[in-house]
């Protein structure tokens, strides 16, 4: 009974997102860079080993053309979930490389 309940913790705190996170989201798909970026930080900040909060910063930081914080954040979120790196598009890994040069 105790791993039942375990569980269905477990699955619950898998379907809420952190809100921060949320607004942020909702600010980057409107395209409004710098509050998403401001409420990814504060995702960030409750949450520093999640390397999808970094991920998602780094691509506001892309599209904001802010190219030294995104390398960090993309360093960092590569860092903390490795397997990111099967998601970065094209663009993104060609600045990974240019950065890295």
């Amino acid at each position: 009974m105790l791993q039942i309940l375990a569980g269905i913790t477990v699955a619950g705190a898998l379907l809420f997102n952190n809100p921060n996170e949320q607004i942020a989201d909702a600010h980057y798909s409107q395209r409004n860079l710098q509050e998403a970026i401001y409420h990814y930080t504060e995702a960030i900040f409750d949450e520093p080993e999640n390397g999808v909060l970094y991920y998602k910063r780094a691509k506001a930081y892309l599209v904001n053309n802010q190219y030294e914080e995104y390398h960090l954040d993309i360093t960092r979120a590569l860092e903390l979930s490795p397997d990111l790196a099967r998601i970065l598009s094209d663009e993104e890994l060609l600045i990974e490389e240019e950065a890295s040069e």
